[in-house]
């Protein structure tokens, strides 16, 4: 997935704006991501998550 997102995308600790900042990524960055969505956050990494609105599918980059 890409980050589409003019600002960079927040890295949250859990599935949801009211959990904790735990970093960022830019805008273009590629990002392998969770599949499915959990309240319109994709998986990361391990409690990181960022929203689904701004990544977009990269199909050279298959999802997990």
């Amino acid at each position: 997935m890409g980050v589409s997102s003019t600002g960079g995308l927040v890295i949250r600790s859990g599935p949801g704006t009211g959990y904790t900042r735990v970093g960022s990524y830019p805008n273009g960055a590629t990002v392998l991501a969770s599949a499915s969505t959990t309240n319109g956050f994709r998986n990361v990494g391990t409690n990181r998550w960022v929203s689904a609105a701004y990544l977009v599918r990269i199909t050279s980059y298959p999802c997990e």
